[in-house]
């Protein structure tokens, strides 16, 4: 589950700004920006939204969200 949310934390990031949130020249790079980059930054307009993708992508998967339902929670607490 939390590799599902990993994913929708890309997808996210995707809706938000138009773009991927990793560019690499070829698919190994790609895979490591994924594995050891930071979390990419969403832009001023959505920078309340930050917390979640942080944690949607986090690099360990323990930091991530446990589930679906306390991401709708945490989403619920921003608006």
């Amino acid at each position: 589950a939390r590799a599902d949310l990993y994913s929708l934390g890309v997808l996210m990031f995707e809706m938000l700004t138009g773009a991927k949130p990793y560019h690499a020249r070829t698919a190994q790079e790609l895979l490591r920006l994924h594995i050891e980059a930071p979390v990419p930054t969403l832009p001023a307009p959505h920078q309340h939204l930050q917390p979640v993708l942080d944690r949607l992508m986090a690099k360990n998967p323990d930091d991530r969200f446990a589930s679906a339902t306390e991401l709708l929670d945490a989403l619920e607490q921003l608006c």
